[in-house]
């Protein structure tokens, strides 16, 4: 389908256009698609468009003494661009994507994200589904009209494909296990020179040693732990759930509680954990939770629909990555 013709058409930032990818509410919490709506009407649910005082309050604020930031594009899509000054607003109004965005990986799903947007808009355009100056109350019902011609809520699975889901996937379906740990963090700035890191190194090992002494874990914690939001409670973090977190399931892979690990390179730096107590997983039964297996199922389903459909518009527009620090994170395309 050609859509590239109503990008432009599409006026609007990144704040009234990014819909949520299917995954994006619901990641946040911790959780996986589908808790109450389907992925179309979820993320068309989550636009979150500034008011004009707002607009106009941005627009105040680079006046003379704060002159518009110059124009620096981020990718095109078709004729359209998408530029780092319509992404911050975004970021304006969307307070929980701040975190994401300070990373590289996390500013390329983002745009990842927005490039999607666009095409999934510029769709409905020319579908006649809304009008080119549409508005923002528009979108729910011209992502629901999309999702039921493109990528529709299939039906229930067969009762064996079910059960199947519920067996490899029980812990979704009531409180997963977890564990309780205490951390000591050497912080390591991004930049950090090689000697710097060297030195924050040495700082975990002799850490370690101390440990390896018979030192109180929560009292070197306190001393020599950069987290200093956690000291008062020496280190604890209390509990957490390495489900779907590699990088901690590796870590702790192994310790009985009351052991610590070595010292263990992290994005933030060097860690010790220590496991200091476990909870095993609280199954709900497949009986109770039948319902909610279908649900998730049939969600998942479209939402990898909903992904063959933005991938098959992608395939017949040019889109092009331009910040260069984000390109590897497409190197093996835009929708791989």
């Amino acid at each position: 389908m050609r859509v590239h013709r109503h990008l432009n058409a599409v006026r609007l930032s990144l704040a009234v256009g990014m819909l949520a990818s299917p995954l994006a509410v619901t990641e946040e919490l911790g959780g996986r698609p589908g808790a109450d709506q389907s992925p179309a009407q979820t993320n068309v649910a989550s636009v979150a468009s500034p008011s004009e005082a707002k607009t106009e309050e941005m627009a105040q604020s680079q006046g003379a003494d704060n002159p518009p930031m110059p124009k620096v594009v981020m990718a095109r899509v078709g004729d359209a661009e998408i530029t780092v000054e319509e992404f911050l607003r975004f970021l304006t109004t969307n307070s929980s994507k701040v975190r994401q965005a300070k990373t590289a990986e996390g500013k390329a799903g983002l745009l990842r994200t927005a490039i999607e947007n666009r095409l999934l808009i510029a769709a409905m355009v020319q579908q006649g589904l809304i009008k080119p100056d549409f508005k923002q109350e528009e979108l729910p019902r011209g992502m629901a009209k999309l999702a039921e011609r493109h990528f529709p809520l299939p039906p229930v699975p067969p009762e064996d494909k079910l059960k199947e889901f519920y067996e490899t996937h029980k812990e979704d379906f009531g409180i997963p296990s977890a564990v309780r740990l205490s951390q000591i963090l050497i912080g390591v700035k991004k930049d950090a020179s090689p000697e710097e890191r060297e030195a924050a190194r040495s700082r975990a090992e002799r850490a370690i040693e101390r440990l390896k002494a018979g030192e109180d874990f929560g009292q070197v914690a306190v001393e020599v732990s950069d987290r200093t939001d956690i000291s008062d409670r020496k280190g604890d973090i209390g509990f957490v759930s390495p489900r779907g977190h590699q990088w901690l399931a590796q870590a702790i892979a192994g310790l009985e509680v009351g052991q610590f690990s070595e010292v263990l390179e992290s994005s933030s730096g060097y860690d010790i954990l220590m496991l200091t107590d476990r909870r095993e997983a609280v199954l709900t039964p497949f009986e109770q939770a039948r319902e909610a297996v279908a649900k998730l199922m049939r969600e998942e389903a479209q939402a990898q629909a909903r992904a063959a459909y933005v991938k098959k518009l992608a395939s017949g527009i040019s889109i092009s990555i331009e910040m260069e620090e984000l390109k590897p994170y497409f190197a093996n395309g835009i929708f791989p």
